[in-house]
């Protein structure tokens, strides 16, 4: 069995500490080779940002790279990748994710 990353582990206390606090998250699974990361890092994401706050919702991040065994269990497979996770640490529903720099998707997805 692995042992989890620095990062992962970082990641699960950010998830904790949501859970603690009954707030869903979103995580922004990215990684620094991936250009389509980059580009929603620098044009959408401040608007996620604040689409999350509105919602109370707590924005996670994650570099697939740093946190592979994470990044796989929740079946991450591109980049970028948002994923909707109830407070409890389970995915909200069927669809609760979002592939590509579509920051309109997003934000829907953090509204339902």
């Amino acid at each position: 069995m692995s042992t989890a990353t620095a990062d992962e582990k970082a990641l699960l206390a950010a998830m904790r500490d949501a859970k603690r606090q009954r707030r869903p998250c979103l995580i922004f699974f990215h990684a620094t080779w991936c250009g389509a990361c980059e580009h929603t890092k620098s044009t959408i994401l401040d608007g996620i940002r604040a689409a999350c706050q509105q919602r109370g919702v707590a924005l996670l991040e994650a570099d697939v790279d740093r946190t592979p065994q994470l990044s796989s269990a929740l079946g991450v497979q591109a980049m970028p990748t948002f994923q909707l996770m109830r407070h409890d640490g389970t995915t909200l529903r069927k669809g609760a994710a979002v592939v590509g720099a579509d920051g309109e998707a997003v934000q829907r997805l953090v509204a339902a």
